[in-house]
């Protein structure tokens, strides 16, 4: 994929709330709606006045671990990283060249951004290039557990899901995310506060 339009990587994210909301849950639409404005209203908040790439599909538990894996990793210490973190020493070499090309990817990605973006993207960079999903993943989560009443447990299990989807679907994109350009939408009423079922989530 290549530069998303003025803030479409919302538009899409949003998109991806209501796919898993609808698929995997027992809640009405007019709250699925709702929670994927909500999400689509916070991440324009944590994400403001910044290029976001959205990274290829990774397992939710293992981003930080790559993310540290990469971070650690001096170009000689393969051994070292495979003793600290319990993996062989061909799948440190697995991560590294993954991690790095995502890295290429992202750095690209924000150059063209740079010289291509409208008013002040010019100077907007994506600081956290591999921890895009699991933002996505917390703060879906916090959003689902304070307007739909879910225990953290479905939450979460949900934010993961939607990232994935968000992620398989849009990996590559890259957009620049100007600041106030959305609302945050009213909260939803109680009539949405209730036990729903997600015996149909699938855990990788």
């Amino acid at each position: 994929m290549g530069a998303a339009k003025h803030n479409e990587l919302l538009d899409y994210l949003a998109e991806s709330v209501q796919v898993v909301l609808t698929g995997q849950t027992d809640i009405p639409q007019k709250c699925v709606r709702r929670a994927a404005e909500l999400v689509k209203s916070r991440m324009a908040f944590v994400w403001a006045n910044s290029v976001i790439y959205i990274p290829k599909q990774l397992h939710s538990q293992n981003l930080s671990r790559n993310q540290k894996i990469f971070t650690d990793f001096d170009g000689y210490n393969h051994p070292t990283l495979s003793e600290k973190y319990g993996l062989s020493i061909q799948r440190i070499y697995a991560i590294v060249k993954q991690m790095k090309e995502e890295h290429i990817k992202q750095h690209q990605g924000t150059l063209f951004d740079l010289c291509n973006f409208r008013e002040g993207a010019e100077n907007s960079s994506n600081e956290r290039p591999y921890y895009i999903l699991e933002d996505i993943i917390a703060h879906t989560s916090s959003c689902l557990q304070a307007h739909l009443a879910l225990d953290r447990k479905q939450a979460d299990g949900l934010g993961d899901a939607i990232a994935q989807h968000f992620s398989q679907h849009r990996h590559g994109l890259f957009g620049y995310i100007r600041s106030g350009t959305t609302q945050q939408p009213p909260d939803i009423n109680q009539g949405c506060l209730f036990d729903i079922s997600t015996e149909n989530i699938e855990h990788d």
